[in-house]
């Protein structure tokens, strides 16, 4: 390659590390966020199963969704691409303006000359009436909270004097903790996954590696005085293959295993089975009285009084009906709970009816010539709601939270301060005055006294009122010669 030709890697990396492309690259995430929110509300709404998309949009609408990130934006390959593209140039910024960072924070600086203290922002000279190595010790004892190297050059004195230099890596830090944070999102949106898991208690869940299962073996709901739902528990055993692990969870307090986590998230009521029921059965003819059995679901249950034989084979949360006769349930809330009812005598079924909770004297199917049958309450069936997650970035997640509030901290608490300080050594006359008598006259004697220019001067990044206010008394301290 000609030397005089331009280096494009060279440029490639200066325009990764300028604040602008930065700024850039934020701007286009903060519009890529807003797109999402967009597609979200009018296109499509995200985080469905592929069935969902599949019934709703069709094959050939999923499949075009699907190849330009609109089902997950989020996780898609636009929106990922953009925080690796942040990513490389918090690196790069970072790395480009460490070296300067660290001759900072550590290179020694001396100012020789006072039109170079005289320079600076805040500065001030006076003369101490003391040789200049007790003035350079004077000056020593009054920034002893500072870290000070001092040169000596003959008659001359060099002081150069720091504190605070943890502040100037805060801004690298909060890069660093940035970094750490936006490879842990590439990391999750990539890799990660999130699903809810409905089960009843027995029910096996799949780990989304298939390298374990966790089985629910309860379901546990807590109420408040006034018969609400105040908080639920569900307790999971790992089987891998063999149970190896049991935890009662609840909300915020997930099963962890193999880097995958199972939060509790919420409770429903069954909308296609329940645990028992109530009836009421009441002969046609006045000659007995009625009562009332509870009958477990699924199972035949024999009425000695009247000598028939019932079975609860179906239930249905919210009932409806079809225009072609197929019974379903409208929704998985109890909006109009009915039963399936089979009455049998010996072993021939009589009857078989639908019997609905809040319409009791109302039967959909063949009813019982003998006995009416009413339904009056049942026990519900519970069914946890498990989110399954596997975030394979997040420990990188905790690290550059912590990485970032440290960084936050050092920027804005820490702050450094740098002072720089030249003594030069001078010599002033004194004269004392005659003393005349009659016909005498005494010669003046001239005396020499040492004493020792100084210039001070500094500089901070942040708070310069406060630092010229300490500077103010570092000068207030040195018993300056008025």
């Amino acid at each position: 390659m000609n030397a005089d030709e331009p280096n494009i890697w060279k440029s490639t990396w200066r325009l990764l590390g300028s604040v602008r492309f930065a700024l850039i690259i934020v701007l286009l995430l903060a519009g890529a966020s807003m797109l999402a929110v967009a597609i979200g509300a009018f296109v499509v709404p995200p985080g469905q199963s592929e069935a969902f998309y599949l019934y709703h949009l069709g094959t050939s609408k999923t499949r075009l969704y699907a190849a330009l990130g609109f089902l997950n934006p989020y996780r898609s390959w636009w929106f990922v691409g953009l925080l690796f593209l942040l990513t490389r140039s918090l690196f790069a910024c970072t790395v480009q303006r460490f070296r300067g960072t660290i001759q900072r924070a550590f290179g020694v600086c001396f100012k020789k000359t006072p039109e170079e203290i005289a320079a600076l922002t805040l500065h001030q000279s006076f003369s101490l009436p003391v040789p200049l190595s007790s003035a350079t010790d004077l000056l020593r004892k009054t920034l002893r909270s500072y870290h000070l190297s001092v040169s000596r050059d003959g008659e001359r004195c060099a002081i150069f004097a720091r504190k605070g230099r943890l502040g100037i890596f805060g801004a690298h830090v909060t890069h660093l903790g940035i970094i750490f944070l936006l490879i842990g999102g590439i990391l999750i949106a990539r890799f990660g996954t999130r699903s809810l898991v409905r089960g009843r208690v027995g029910d096996v869940i799949e780990a989304p590696d298939r390298s374990f299962q966790v089985r629910i073996d309860d379901l546990e709901l807590k109420l408040n005085p006034h018969g609400q739902v105040k908080d639920w528990f569900s307790t999971l055993t790992v089987l891998d293959p063999d149970p190896v692990l049991t935890k009662r969870i609840e909300v915020n307090d997930p099963l962890r295993y193999k880097g995958i986590r199972f939060y509790q998230s919420d409770w429903a009521q069954a909308w296609d089975q329940v645990r028992s029921v109530i009836l009421e059965i009441e002969p046609r003819e006045e000659t007995d009285d009625s009562f009332r059995r509870e009958v477990p679901f699924g199972q035949k249950v024999v009425l000695p009084q009247f000598g028939r034989t019932v079975r609860v084979t179906r239930f249905v949360a919210n009932f409806v009906m079809s225009a072609d006769g197929r019974i379903a349930s409208r929704s998985d809330q109890p909006g109009n709970p009915a039963i399936q009812l089979e009455v049998y005598e010996d072993e021939t079924r009589t009857s078989d009816r639908w019997l609905f909770l809040r319409y009791p004297e109302f039967h959909q199917g063949e009813a019982d010539s003998l006995y009416a049958f009413r339904f009056l309450d049942y026990e519900p069936v519970y069914i946890t709601g498990i989110e399954v997650s596997k975030a394979p970035g997040s420990i990188l997640i905790w690290i550059g939270f912590g990485l970032t509030s440290l960084g936050i901290f050092l920027a804005f608490f820490i702050v450094h301060r740098r002072v720089w300080a030249l003594l030069e050594s001078d010599e002033q006359q004194a004269t004392g005055n005659g003393q005349q008598t009659t016909g005498n006259r005494q010669q003046a004697t001239d005396n020499k006294q040492q004493t020792t220019r100084c210039w001070i001067g500094g500089l901070t990044d942040k708070n310069k009122a406060g630092f010229e206010r300490e500077l103010e008394q570092i000068v207030r301290f040195m018993p300056a010669d008025p």
